[in-house]
């Protein structure tokens, strides 16, 4: 039988830049440490590997004045450690197999309309419009205690190169055609096809595997000053031309989250060690020692309906399992608008459940406004590492 090597790329230079910008532009936390990321990126690749369009660093330097001074309208969302510590001590409320939840989708509030510099021809940067995404505060103080799990675990030595051969084995899983029905063969084999026809190809784009490349080409104290641990962020993306796009696109989601869950009874062996590490240190809020029991949680499935986010819940299991649906207006007709796959690693603290983030897995649709451009540079893409099949 003739064996297959599927290349796992990183993220263009450009691209990654461009992503941090994004980010830059939509999220309320971390922005110093994007800018920096950016900024190292982009001068390291001036100075040794690549050349960047000047369009992309120009981009870059007004994004991060127009971001700066859109804090005087809209202040950063800062979360105390009291406010974390107040949130444990409540009582939480579990989701339960079956649950339907329908959460209204608001409008993104746009800087641009309060800030009035007219030097800058907005229209030419559509995609990175500078916007902030309203979080319920609640929702925010949750995911600022659930990083303080995630950082726990990403400290530890071996948790990335663990979630890259998670992320590999659901790649060779895709060759298995172990459907029932007959549509749905024809699918997973049209799924293999399009990979052998590199019209669907895998990507590492995070800030840890831009870390790790970069610790080939810079001082690693350096780039450890500018990038932290953290979970791993993948990509994979559809040609866009494709005439069955969405077709190929629903399936292969489903496909990879069915695999994701059959996968977990192998996976949970390796995730041992992380479990126990988190067990016996718990998280530090606010001076308090607060503990972490790992215990099964259910995982959902969720997408957007009208003006709804709706979610539904599935079993409890010891690895959660999530599929989510996320679109961002940012501009006009240009949309981040994607699906999301996850593994989280779920622990009870108090009477709340935090989920450990370990994999993510972006499927842009193609209504993306990203999908065209980032397809378009796989020719120009750094090959990291390979999968046998």
């Amino acid at each position: 039988m003739n064996t297959i090597a599927v290349p796992i790329f990183i993220m263009n230079l450009d691209q990654f830049i461009f992503d941090q910008i994004q980010c830059i532009c939509m999220s309320s936390n971390k922005i110093d440490k994007r800018q920096k990321r950016a900024l190292y990126v982009a001068d390291s690749a001036m100075k040794s590997m690549h050349t960047i369009p000047d369009g992309v660093l120009t981009l870059l330097n007004d994004v991060i004045a127009i971001r700066q001074q859109s804090i005087n309208v809209f202040p950063l969302l800062t979360i105390s450690q009291q406010e974390i510590q107040n949130y444990l001590e409540m009582n939480g409320h579990l989701p339960v197999l079956g649950n339907v939840t329908r959460i209204q989708l608001g409008p993104t509030l746009n800087v641009i309309d309060n800030i009035d510099i007219p030097r800058f021809n907005w229209k030419q940067v559509c995609s990175v419009m500078s916007m902030i995404a309203p979080v319920p505060q609640q929702d925010a103080v949750k995911k600022a205690a659930e990083a303080l799990v995630t950082a726990l675990l990403c400290n530890m030595d071996g948790l990335y190169d663990l979630s890259c051969d998670i992320f590999k084995k659901i790649i060779a899983r895709l060759f298995v055609v172990d459907e029932v029905v007959l549509l749905d063969v024809i699918r997973a084999k049209r799924i293999i096809f399009l990979i052998k026809n590199a019209d669907i190809i895998f990507e590492l784009k995070g800030g840890m595997a831009w870390k790790r490349f970069m610790e080939f080409f810079s001082d690693a104290k350096e780039v450890n000053k500018v990038f932290s641990n953290g979970d791993n962020d993948t990509s994979i993306l559809v040609n866009p031309d494709l005439r069955d796009y969405d077709i190929v696109h629903d399936f292969l989601c489903a496909k990879i989250r069915r695999i994701m869950i059959e996968l977990i009874p192998g996976v949970m062996p390796g995730l041992r060690q992380f479990i126990s590490y988190a067990e016996e240190n718990g998280i530090e809020v606010n001076g308090y020692q607060f503990p972490l029991l790992h215990t099964p949680v259910c995982g959902f499935s969720g997408q957007i309906v009208g003006n709804d986010s709706v979610i539904t819940f599935d079993q409890e299991r010891v690895l959660k399992v999530q599929l989510n649906e996320l679109k961002f207006v940012l501009f006009d007709n240009y949309q981040s608008h994607f699906a999301l796959l996850r593994y989280k690693l779920p622990f009870k603290c108090l009477d709340r459940i935090l989920c450990a983030e370990i994999l993510d897995i972006s499927v842009p649709y193609k209504t993306d406004c990203f999908i065209r451009s980032s397809f378009a540079d796989k020719g120009s893409m750094t090959v990291v590492d390979m999968v046998i099949v």
